[in-house]
């Protein structure tokens, strides 16, 4: 990972560069030249905050993992996560950044109960940060993607969280 402080980074803005769910891409350079690519601002709001907790040792950005094994007839499919945390004792965290509008899109429930069924210790793993101020929306998402939210959900499975429980949660949270 490249190390950088948030006063290093610089913000290049390309409006024309919008994916499916209409989220402004955003690429950032450091003072040192590395580049980084997000697909939109609360990602990199998601970013700044892993970046702050101590026990983080590795931050993957855009980790795949399989979401369908390959059969004789289809090739395997995967999914990009946001961010795959690793901390000092070796533990391993996905951070899936998702807007209230984008969570609640069929495909992204999908991909979590495919995952959840041929990959459960993935599933185990996954935490869906929602924008901060989103709180009155847990609820509803939960029940629609069938996640608990925590603090309920202990990380025995995929847990919802917004933006402003994710620092609380990153340095209280044991990895065990």
């Amino acid at each position: 990972m490249n190390q950088v402080t948030n006063a290093q980074l610089s913000a290049v803005h390309n409006p024309s560069e919008r994916d499916r769910y209409k989220a402004q891409h955003i690429t950032f350079r450091t003072a040192n030249g590395n580049v980084f690519h997000f697909d939109s601002r609360w990602e990199l709001d998601v970013f700044r905050l892993i970046r702050q907790c101590p026990i983080i040792t590795e931050i993957h950005k855009d980790y795949r993992i399989e979401v369908l094994p390959q059969t004789p007839h289809f090739p395997s499919r995967k999914w990009r996560l946001d961010f795959r945390l690793v901390t000092a004792s070796g533990h391993i965290l996905n951070i899936e950044c998702k807007s209230t509008s984008t969570a609640m899109h069929a495909d992204f429930r999908r991909t979590l109960e495919n995952i959840s069924y041929f990959h459960p210790t993935e599933f185990e793993r996954l935490l869906v940060v929602l924008p901060s101020g989103s709180r009155k929306d847990l609820p509803r998402l939960s029940k629609y993607l069938r996640i608990p939210v925590y603090p309920d959900g202990l990380m025995k499975s995929a847990t919802l969280i917004t933006g402003d429980d994710l620092g609380v949660f990153l340095r209280s949270f044991r990895f065990t």
